[in-house]
């Protein structure tokens, strides 16, 4: 009976931690897709922001840059 209670005790301490292992990972998985989706937003956001400057009419033509006729 001590064997098995042993065991017992053995694969409960492994399943603990394995689905303590399954956890963390997700949560470092989670982390990383958020921080992918806010430097895409950021990145969204900026060219949203150059769009309607350009609607706008703020934005300067650098002379240098017109074809010369």
């Amino acid at each position: 009976m001590s064997s098995f209670n042993d065991n017992y005790r053995f694969f409960s301490f492994v399943s603990l931690g394995i689905l303590v292992l399954f956890l963390s990972t997700t949560t470092d998985v989670l982390a990383n897709e958020v921080e992918e989706v806010l430097a895409t937003n950021k990145h969204v956001w900026s060219v949203i922001k150059s769009q309607n400057s350009l609607i706008e009419g703020k934005v300067k033509i650098n002379e240098s840059s017109k074809p010369k006729n």
